[in-house]
């Protein structure tokens, strides 16, 4: 009898666990510049989502997506922004390459000052 409540439990789980991750897939990003260096610590985003991710020292970032179309934004300070726009289907793996296009000068920091 334990058996059997033990196995309808793990039958359950992985039901709700296939139903939960099933419709999921992998993307991973490598970002470098146009020389093919890898650009540490890009910031990903994905818009209409709150999935988010950062390279790490290769330039790598990984992310699990649900499927559907994403906008996927790769920001970087010293960098020019990219936005690609993907299709995740369920179980599927993409590999893309973003590559960044270095800014002219760095991004201007605005400094409030007040006199007293």
């Amino acid at each position: 009898m334990l058996n059997n409540i033990n196995t309808l439990i793990l039958g359950v789980l992985l039901s709700i666990s296939s139903i939960v991750y099933g419709q999921r897939g992998k993307v991973s990003l490598k970002i470098s510049d146009n020389s093919g260096n890898p650009i540490p610590y890009a910031q990903v985003h994905v818009a209409r989502n709150s999935i988010s991710g950062s390279a790490n020292k290769q330039g790598i970032c990984n992310l699990q997506l649900p499927k559907g179309n994403w906008n996927v934004s790769v920001i970087h300070p010293e960098y020019l922004s990219s936005q690609k726009r993907i299709a995740v289907k369920e179980g599927q793996e993409i590999n893309l390459i973003v590559m960044l296009e270095r800014r002219e000068s760095p991004p201007e920091t605005l400094i409030n000052s007040k006199k007293n």
